[in-house]
């Protein structure tokens, strides 16, 4: 975006945090479910939850860099790469870390749940 004088590099796509979302929500299951299918379906909606949660997080992330850019004059630890990759660090893990837990608690419950109508 020229006029607003933002650059997205490659770099801060989303693609590591999407693969780290999708190995860290997929693992939270796999080891629970036994079946090729159901372990195909593990994987399926932990790819479509990561991309979503990967979207949001981006979204969150370009969103209060360019919030910020005013501030900078005024904050100049606010300007700079080392400022930016700080900003994406607590952003992404500001996502993660429930991402992580609500993956838990839903493998839990669901699990718990095929458990008791598989017997």
């Amino acid at each position: 975006f020229p006029q607003l004088e933002i650059a997205i590099e490659r770099s801060c796509s989303g693609i590591n945090f999407f693969i780290l979302a999708f190995v860290m929500i997929s693992t939270s299951g796999l080891s629970r479910y036994q079946g090729l299918r159901s372990k195909l379906l593990v994987l399926m909606g932990s790819a479509a939850v990561a991309l979503l949660l990967t979207v949001v997080a981006n979204s969150s992330r370009i969103l209060i860099a360019v919030r910020s850019l005013p501030f900078q004059e005024q904050l100049p630890w606010l300007a700079g790469a080392t400022a930016h990759k700080v900003q994406g660090g607590f952003v992404y893990l500001f996502f993660l870390m429930p991402a992580f837990a609500g993956a838990q608690l839903f493998y839990r419950q669901f699990h718990s749940t095929q458990s008791i109508i598989q017997a």
